[in-house]
């Protein structure tokens, strides 16, 4: 039973993915290269920045579409890189919505 003086937390999603990933780069020693380059890394492809972020690529690809985050195309125009800050920036929004 709740303590009726206590009012209860609601934990979202993204609170969860941010916990986790804090965890790693707190434990990223342990941790293989691949998952070792998360916590350094400072620019990610597309599927490297939507696993970051924890959605699919068409998921990421609405986000910038829809200009909630953005994303610098790489030289020679194809190749889209999106910056660790920005998608920091991005799950801190959410965990405030």
């Amino acid at each position: 039973m709740e303590d009726e003086s206590t009012p209860a937390q609601v934990i979202t999603e993204a609170m969860i993915r941010r916990v986790i990933r804090e965890e790693v780069v707190n434990h990223s020693a342990f941790m293989g290269p691949s998952k070792r380059a998360y916590t350094v890394k400072r620019g990610f492809r597309t599927a490297e920045a939507a696993d970051y972020i924890g959605v699919s690529v068409s998921q990421l690809h609405m986000l910038k579409n829809a200009n909630k985050i953005p994303a610098r195309k790489q030289e020679g125009g194809k190749l889209l890189v999106f910056l660790k800050e920005s998608l920091d920036a991005y799950l801190e929004g959410l965990d405030e919505a």
